[in-house]
């Protein structure tokens, strides 16, 4: 499953680049380049216009953010190993009364009105995605007798608030039902950095948990894989 080593590796590839450009461009006394500021200082106008154009290119970097997503495990592989068969999901329609109960939970309409889901016994697991800040996080969920059994990060593209792929945090989680007004029984503290993501994921523990008593409450909002 590939992780990130470091929270902050596309900002640490911006630093060294913006260290070797400033070193590689500042005059040395050996170069017999002297300045205002002697030997060791910038010297001419070619050298603060070299400085300038890395200090900027470093800039928009750093402003990009990720520019693909940090796939920790692909959603056909959570599915095979929540027991799923990736390839034959069943799928739930959203009647206008579940899209209503959507939207109090995420603050909008969720973007498939066709949601695809699977079985593996008396379980049904889902592959979900929501807006952190700007980008989406596809998050696994596994849920059995109306609870959450397990929960995984799959995808995440954001530049902050990764945190929330850790065991430590997912674990929370587990057991989590449904109570009153669609809200969880229990409370999942946030994390530093991480206020949007936590969010997210909040949300879509819900709707997973409200999806799943939908299609075991009522067969008829199946619809067969195609």
């Amino acid at each position: 499953m590939a992780g990130r080593s470091s929270g902050r590796p596309r900002l640490a590839r911006v630093a060294v680049a913006a260290g070797l450009a400033s070193s590689s461009l500042a005059p040395t006394a050996s170069s017999g380049a002297l300045g205002p500021l002697g030997p060791s200082g910038p010297t001419g106008p070619t050298w603060l216009a070299l400085s300038r154009a890395a200090l900027f290119a470093a800039g928009a970097l750093v402003g990009s953010g990720p520019s693909q997503a940090e796939v920790y495990r692909s959603p056909e592989a959570f599915v095979a190993a929540a027991g799923g068969q990736p390839d034959q999901p069943s799928h739930l329609l959203q009647p206008r009364d579940l899209q209503h109960e959507v939207r109090e939970i995420l603050g909008h309409s969720y973007k498939a009105l066709r949601i695809r889901y699977w079985r593996a016994g008396e379980a049904t697991i889902w592959v979900l995605k929501e807006i952190g800040k700007e980008e989406d996080i596809t998050i696994g969920f596994v849920i059995r007798d109306r609870a959450i059994v397990t929960t995984e990060v799959l995808e995440f593209r954001e530049p902050q608030g990764w945190q929330i792929r850790f065991p430590a945090f997912t674990r929370r989680f587990e057991g989590a039902r449904l109570a009153d007004h669609n809200q969880l029984d229990r409370e999942i503290d946030g994390l530093t950095g991480a206020t949007l993501s936590v969010r997210a994921y909040r949300g879509l523990a819900r709707l997973a948990l409200l999806f799943d008593g939908r299609v075991n409450a009522s067969p008829a909002a199946e619809s067969p894989s195609k």
